[in-house]
């Protein structure tokens, strides 16, 4: 089977394809060639994301605001 992809210029879809390829981009930097997103342990992941612990929400943020409301 042949599939042939056609983005036309200036199109959501040629933005989306931009999108994907710098994202990929990201995952080759980030990550060992052998090696995927879910061979990341937590801590991993979250480095990988850029995420810091200190920033999430958490089930007892939403109990305190339900509480302030």
């Amino acid at each position: 089977m042949i599939a042939h992809r056609l983005v036309c210029p200036g199109t959501v879809d040629e933005r989306v394809e931009e999108v994907v390829a710098g994202k990929r981009h990201i995952a080759d930097l980030v990550l060992p060639k052998s090696s995927s997103l879910g061979d990341l342990d937590p801590n991993q992941l979250q480095t990988a994301l850029g995420l810091r612990t200190d920033e999430l929400l958490t089930d007892t943020d939403d109990e305190l605001e339900g509480s302030l409301a």
